[in-house]
């Protein structure tokens, strides 16, 4: 279904009364850490993995650290995006966004070892890893971006599941070559969105979650 038949949809159940949330219904994860910018002038970032990037594939990324970034300093900051589609606009986080790299990192809590797909949606370079494993990649700049734009196929393992992006906006100046975003879902094979099962809980606790650790156990 295009975005445009579900939002009209929506809207004529909003205007019933009915309670709609979309992003829920479609499994978009709208909860996020980001950092950055760091550099990708001339485009040459999406190959150089910068600090995030290397304790992303060392499953390890600590969303407490600071790293030097483009234009100074940069530490991880947390994005809830309230989209109906999940979308995070990166352009509205950050300053001079134009040559730059940001990652994203969010947890995705798995009640059994599973395959599902993770669907996106983005104009910009990508990359994409589950658990420090890079599933798939995209070098190419401001084509059309559209609702489940690609569809990638990914194990998840039982319990806290990480899931890192990486995002490539280069220095181009038309009006159509600003938008700087994504968008990010979890679905099973049809397309049905997936919600994250509940925290895994060991001997009556609630198990700490691989991010705020610094690292999965």
């Amino acid at each position: 279904m295009h975005e445009d038949q579900v939002k009209t949809i929506a809207e004529a159940l909003r205007k019933a009364g009915e309670t709609v949330d979309i992003s829920r219904h479609f499994g978009f994860v709208t909860s996020w850490k980001i950092v950055g910018p760091f550099d990708n002038r001339e485009e040459k970032g999406f190959a150089v993995a910068y600090a995030p990037e290397t304790e992303i594939v060392q499953e390890r990324p600590n969303v407490e650290a600071e790293y030097d970034g483009m234009n100074g300093k940069v530490r991880w900051q947390t994005v809830e995006t309230t989209d109906d589609f999940g979308v995070v606009d990166i352009a509205k986080q950050i300053e001079n966004f134009k040559g730059s790299v940001m990652y994203a990192v969010a947890e995705w809590s798995s009640p059994a070892q599973q395959t599902l797909q993770v669907r996106l949606g983005t104009p910009n370079a990508w990359k994409l890893w589950v658990n420090g494993a890079l599933v798939f990649e995209r070098e190419e700049y401001h084509r059309s971006t559209q609702l489940d734009q690609y569809s990638v196929p990914v194990q998840l393992k039982p319990g806290v599941n990480v899931l890192a992006f990486k995002i490539c906006q280069n220095e181009q100046t038309q009006d159509w070559a600003q938008k700087y975003q994504f968008q990010l879902r979890v679905c099973d094979s049809t397309g049905v969105g997936v919600l994250p099962g509940p925290v895994v809980v060991r001997n009556g606790v609630s198990r700490k979650t691989a991010l705020n650790k610094g690292g999965a156990e």
